[in-house]
């Protein structure tokens, strides 16, 4: 069993703040689980350049390192011809950046050895990286990889982390990238099919879901009704399998289109009650995590502006209501329960006195009939 220790998304940001720069952190996890966006993304907020090199496509040393080229070396009256190299086309001499070695277990050994010296001393071709600079990698780890087990030396020099973000974070994460409502609903009522792992008499070519390609279907839904024909599935397939696109366009089918957006901004709450109506019990509890990643992606938004900030908190309580009304009170308990730890959500709606008050009288009658 892998004694890599499981970081998600939120701890893995604080590590990134925590970690000195001149200490090398190497990011482990499944393809697709977005390590490289996540390194990426961070890095260039705090103002650093990144330079990413993908040590798999590199065919020798010569590819990281430079050419090599002959320089002149002077000891007093003695004139020596020495062989230096010439900085590869990424260097930086001034600036401080972010040197991504990205599939750093699928390069050659000649590869690996070079990598020595520029994660222990942050020198490459005897030169040194500018002061600041930082040195992060990823990999791939797993037995279904095609990958080259790493020197336990080099391992030494880096703090290894696996990324393992939980679904609700990608749920959050995709509801603010504004990923359509098809997928994330789908995702939120059947997580194993966020990335499950691979069959095993899978074949080598067969295709299976993971995050990144979640978003690769949401840029193909970006043309496609809610309605898809044959072809629409089958071109939905190549990306995430034929079963889980089976599943999803049985999802869509039955969709209601009530969301997040729509609860929250109606401004013709009778449509939503009809809709409601016709919803499952079952199909509230995946709207109340719509809800709750909803508040959280546009958290800055809805609190700057007070008039959208009280029809949030106006719908909310209608919401509530409507589930009330139909009987639906566990949906009710999960989403005031949740409140308590989304603090997003709970500093937008329970700010609201008539929300607040709603609530305090909800969790009252359920203390009594406990």
């Amino acid at each position: 069993m892998s004694s890599i220790i499981n970081v998600t998304y939120q701890e893995l940001t604080t590590i990134l703040e925590i970690t000195p720069h001149d200490q090398n952190i190497l990011l482990c996890g499944d393809h697709g689980v977005g390590k490289s966006q996540i390194l990426t993304a961070y890095y260039e907020a705090q103002d650093f350049e990144v330079v990413p090199l993908f040590l798999g496509q590199m065919s020798d040393a010569g590819d990281l390192l430079g050419l090599p080229k002959e320089k002149k070396l002077t000891t007093g009256q003695v004139e020596t011809l020495v062989m230096d190299f010439l900085p590869p086309h990424w260097w930086q001499t001034e600036k401080r950046f972010c040197l991504f070695l990205d599939e750093i277990n699928r390069g050659r050994p000649e590869i690996a050895q070079v990598i020595f010296d520029l994660a222990l001393n942050k020198k490459l071709g005897g030169r040194k990286l500018p002061e600041g600079s930082v040195i992060v990698g990823a990999a791939n780890v797993g037995d279904e990889y095609q990958v080259t087990e790493l020197d336990p030396a080099l391992i030494s020099r880096f703090n290894v982390y696996r990324l393992a973000p939980t679904v609700d974070e990608w749920l959050g994460h995709a509801t603010s990238e504004k990923v359509d409502n098809r997928i994330t609903s789908f995702i939120a009522a059947n997580h194993d099919q966020l990335d499950p792992k691979m069959r095993d008499d899978a074949d080598s070519m067969d295709k299976s879901p993971d995050r990144r390609a979640w978003f690769k279907v949401n840029d193909m839904l970006q043309n496609l009704p809610n309605y898809m024909e044959l072809v629409h599935i089958k071109a939905i397939s190549g990306v995430i399998g034929q079963s889980t696109a089976g599943m999803f366009n049985k999802h869509i089918k039955s969709m209601s289109t009530v969301d997040a957006k729509t609860v929250f901004l109606a401004r013709n709450w009778k449509k939503v009650s009809i809709e409601m109506q016709m919803m499952k019990m079952d199909e509230f509890f995946h709207l109340n995590k719509q809800l709750l990643s909803y508040i959280k992606a546009n958290y800055e938004t809805i609190q700057a502006d007070e008039k959208i900030q009280d029809t949030c908190c106006r719908n909310f309580l209608l919401y509530v209501n409507e589930l009330e009304s139909m009987e639906y009170r566990e949906p009710i308990a999960e989403i005031i329960n949740k409140l308590e730890t989304h603090k997003e959500a709970g500093a937008i709606l329970l700010s609201d006195e008539d929300v607040y008050e709603a609530v305090d009288k909800f969790v009252d009658s359920v203390e009594v009939k406990l």
